[in-house]
This record gives C-alpha cells, structure tokens and sequence, in this order.
C-alpha cells in the first residue's frame, strides 16, 4: 500500500495553515479520516476519489471540506460500498440530534461507517 500524496496546490489541496491540514469543525476532520482509512484499506483509490473532489470543488468553490463529503458520498453509493438510503437516515439523525452542531454540513457522514461485503 503506497502513502497519499495529498495536492500541495490546485484544486483538489486541502486548505493548510504551516503546512498542516486545517479543519475548522469536527466533521470535517471526520470525514478526511473516514476518507484516508477507506482508501488505505483498498475500498476506494485515492485516484478516483480525487477526480470526483476536484468535479466537486469545481461546482462549489468555496465550500472545499463539503465539495469533499459530497465526492465521498458519490463514490461509496456507485461503488455500492454505501446504501444511499443508510445515508441519509445518518444525516437525519445527525441532524436532529440535540447536540449537532448547525455549522457541520448537512449531511455528515457516520464515523462508524463500515464497508458492505462486495459480492
């Protein structure tokens, strides 16, 4: 398994402050790690995934961390990694919780996600 190369520039880099990833809510640093941990175990190529961010960003660009859930959303539901509809039962959970935080995007992807089994 080869590291990411995360873009230092252009439209798919991340937004960096020294250097360092920036995440201004914890949704955000949720779903880099959901992101990064599903390609390090081989569900999806980081290559792919980059491809549909940068379609992303390019529809919304100002909205970078949201342009990166809706790539990773897409990917997992063609991949049929993800049932659409579990996805949005979660984001209506996360969004009726108390707790939810009215900045996080509409639709925060579960931190315990797991993979269907392919078949």
């Amino acid at each position: 398994m080869s590291a990411i190369e995360l873009d230092v520039d252009g439209p798919a880099a991340p937004p960096r402050a020294n250097g360092e990833v920036v995440f201004e809510h914890p949704w955000q640093s949720r779903i880099f790690a959901t992101t990064i941990a599903l390609c390090d175990g081989g569900t999806i190529t980081y290559d792919e995934f980059r491809r549909r961010l940068i379609a992303e960003i390019g529809k919304h660009p100002d909205q970078y961390w949201s342009s990166w859930q809706d790539a990773l959303e897409q990917l997992l539901v063609e991949q049929q990694v993800c049932d659409p509809d579990l996805l949005d039962d979660r984001a209506r959970g996360f969004s009726e919780h108390p707790g939810s935080n009215p900045t996080s995007h509409r639709r925060p992807v579960a931190r315990d996600l797991a993979p269907r089994p392919r078949t």
